[in-house]
């Protein structure tokens, strides 16, 4: 029997102003359009079948999408293409992609931490309130494998 082998995107979303919440229905209903707009409905329905959207942060506007492995020039393509969502302009990039959804963990704890040190700098946020949502942040980033 073979296996089925999934690969991980890590997604960042760019260019919309913070007081536009993004749900990760959102996201997910984007990608679908994205897959069927750019591939058809063959290729919608072929790669959508396994899509998934495995994590989501509305705070940092970053995901994890799983896919199967071969979908994944299809679907690379599909979220690069992405232009509008909620009807503003914005970018969507892919920032890694994983066959493990431990290595996909590892980068988005990367980036929150960079993220929120940032945040820090500018004088947004003290370093205790930092701190608080760092540990929420990874909190959530490492239980999304389960």
């Amino acid at each position: 029997m073979v296996r089925i082998k999934h690969r991980y995107l890590v997604i960042a979303l760019h260019g919309l102003p913070d007081s536009v919440a993004v749900s990760s229905s959102d996201v997910w209903h984007a990608l679908q359009d994205a897959l069927v707009t750019n591939f058809g409905s063959a290729g919608g329905a072929t790669c959508g079948e396994s899509l998934l959207l495995k994590y989501w942060s509305p705070v940092t506007r970053h995901g994890v999408v799983r896919l199967l492995r071969d979908d994944l020039p299809t679907v690379w393509a599909a979220v690069t293409l992405i232009t509008k969502l909620k009807g503003q302009p914005c970018a969507i990039t892919v920032g890694h992609v994983g066959g493990t959804i431990k290595s996909c963990q590892q980068v988005l704890i990367r980036w929150d931490e960079r993220e929120i040190g940032r945040v820090m700098r500018d004088g947004q946020l003290s370093e205790q309130q930092c701190s608080s949502m760092l540990k929420q942040l990874r909190k959530r980033v490492e239980g999304m494998s389960r």
